[in-house]
């Protein structure tokens, strides 16, 4: 009897393998766990550092604002207040002197004899004064309770002031310690994680310079050795504790790809719910199954919604949305990686033909299928992101790219200054590392022959033949190689070249895959890559689908890694949008 890795054991020896095997890779796996989670609670700390350190500056500085507001608060209450006491004291001299006048008045009230000796008339007079004194008394009484209000009301004022700017003192310095802090916290990161720490003006500057911004983009923030070491240590332990579970459980993992074998060998159709533990299991085995959009749905077709749990779309920018949309029905989460400014998709249907199925269910023409791409239609939900120009005539402006990969990391120069600056409006990053030398230097061979078969000129398949045959003797393999050309025809003349020059030593297989168009590279690179660009002398406007748009242009010179050589008319070519900056860019032999 063998196990599911073909290895004999018997039954109970097993069993008890299994489950040693088991418990040791969950241990392992836990430990691992626990230590990222530990190295993971210490950049949280930090991270949240960073994040805080900037509201807490503008909260500092918010109540820093607020002491001073209620200091020239408390000075002009002060000033409020003296001239409130002035009136008071005037009110209350003014409420004296008549009460003054009453307490003399009222001494001085007529006796019963007085009265009588006036025939009441003094009485009289004296009753009229007493009432004229008691009016004056309530008018002066006004302007000192008014005096009173007054004062009240300041004071009330004041110690609010007072209360106010010792909360704003208050926090001002909690704001200060919890500041220090922080910028404690971020020094411990910059001193203990170096450039891997994204804090400083490289990351947060809004007026980073050029060389600022490549060094922030150049950077790997938090994938210090310590940390990378430590979650690839996880996904090892993970990797043996999936494959301990694997053992465990062979049989029954055996049987379950035994049925999803012969679902796809067409033997059978199981049920919806069997199929997809099928495919669970699978991906349990399998973490990652490749395929193309047009084989998704025989293979994938009994699944329901969201019964995948990612869907990864590479070269988006390539396939026409109406492709993937049941895939990404499919999946619980998506992610798109392609690039609007590289080829666009191929589609097999005329314009006038997708014009008129536009009009008939009222679509906008940004929707046709060759008018937009999988990425795009990413991008238009994407919250960061970039403005690039756009490639097309048809539609000026700029076009939005969501969360931009700036920085590049295969070519040489000059094929990346090409790209750089026909394509990305000189947004990208140069972060090619250092390379040993490499033979040869880049150049465009100015062949100006007028002899043509259609597209293809035998003068540049002379200078194709003569530079395959000098990198060969300078020592560069033919597998690091690769010819491409805009035209199919081009393309297929070149292959005869290439086929003369390296006869049997070279299969067709892989010369389909070394030489071809444009198109069909796209995805590939290669050390050296050859443009030959062909062109038929008397249909210049033949030349307009390569120069319309960056786009082939961009994948064409992105091929390669190290060197780019361009065979064809420099003087036709190099007067066309996007080759002019190539001409530039490569010496002339």
């Amino acid at each position: 009897m063998v196990d599911l890795l073909g290895r004999p054991a018997g039954r109970a020896g097993r069993a008890a393998d299994q489950a040693v095997r088991w418990d040791t890779a969950r241990g392992q796996f836990l430990r691992a766990r626990e230590k990222v989670t530990h190295l993971v609670a210490e950049r949280t700390e930090a991270a949240q550092a960073i994040q805080r350190l900037p509201c807490l500056r503008r909260d500092a500085a918010t109540a820093y604002a607020s002491i001073t507001a209620a200091e020239e608060t408390l000075r002009a209450l002060a000033g409020q207040r003296v001239a409130a006491e002035r009136s008071l004291r005037a009110a209350w001299h003014q409420y004296g002197s008549v009460m003054k006048a009453l307490d003399a008045h009222a001494r001085g009230k007529p006796g019963v004899r007085a009265s009588l000796a006036t025939g009441f008339g003094a009485g009289r007079e004296w009753r009229a004064r007493q009432a004229v004194l008691d009016g004056a008394l309530r008018d002066h009484g006004a302007p000192v309770e008014a005096a009173q209000r007054a004062i009240a009301e300041v004071q009330a004022q004041f110690a609010a002031a007072v209360h106010a700017r010792a909360d704003a003192a208050a926090t001002l310095r909690r704001l200060t310690a919890e500041c220090a802090a922080a910028q404690e916290a971020i020094a411990r990161g910059h001193q203990r994680w170096g450039e891997h720490f994204p804090a400083g003006p490289e990351f947060f500057g809004a007026q980073a310079d050029g060389d600022a911004d490549a060094r922030r983009e150049l950077t790997c923030p938090w994938a210090d050795p310590e940390f990378a070491a430590a979650r690839t240590e996880l996904f090892l332990a993970a990797l043996a504790l999936h494959k301990a579970f694997i053992i465990a459980q062979a049989r029954r993992i055996r049987e379950n790809l035994s049925v999803l074998v012969d679902f796809l060998s067409g033997k059978s159709r199981p049920g919806d719910r069997t199929l997809l533990a099928a495919w669970q299991t699978l991906f349990l085995v399998v973490p990652v199954v490749s395929t193309t959009f047009a084989s998704f749905p025989a293979m994938f077709g009994g699944l329901g919604a969201e019964s995948i749990g990612w869907l990864l779309i590479d070269e988006a920018g390539q396939a026409p949305p109406q492709q993937a949309a049941g895939a990404i029905w499919r999946a619980k989460r998506t992610v798109v990686v392609g690039d609007p400014m590289q080829l666009e998709p191929v589609v097999t249907l005329p314009w006038g033909g997708q014009q008129a199925l536009l009009r008939l269910f009222g679509v906008p023409e940004g929707w046709a299928p060759s008018r937009t791409s999988v990425q795009r239609v990413a991008d238009r939900i994407a919250c960061y992101g970039t403005l690039l120009p756009s490639s097309r005539p048809s539609e000026p402006g700029s076009i939005w790219v969501g969360t931009p990969l700036r920085v590049h990391r295969r070519c040489d120069r000059p094929m990346f200054e090409t790209s750089n600056a026909i394509a990305y409006d000189g947004l990208m990053v140069f972060g090619t590392r250092g390379r040993n030398p490499f033979p040869g230097h880049d150049r465009w061979y100015d062949i100006r022959s007028g002899d043509a078969r259609g597209h293809w000129i035998p003068a540049e398949g002379d200078q194709l033949r003569a530079l395959l045959q000098e990198l060969l003797a300078d020592g560069v393999e033919a597998a690091r190689i690769r010819v491409l050309s805009p035209f199919r025809q081009v393309a297929a003349e070149a292959a005869a070249v290439h086929r003369q020059v390296l006869g049997a030593s070279c299969s067709a297989g892989d010369r389909g895959k070394w030489i071809g168009t444009v198109h069909t590279m796209q995805g590939r690179e290669a050390d050296v890559v050859i443009l030959v660009l062909g062109g038929n002398p008397v249909q210049p406007a033949a030349r307009a689908f390569a120069t319309r748009t960056p786009n082939l242009l961009n994948v064409a010179v992105t091929r390669a890694r190290r060197r780019l050589y361009v065979i064809g008319n420099r003087a036709a070519w190099a007067g066309e949008p996007h080759f002019d900056e190539l001409a530039r860019n490569l010496g002339v032999s």
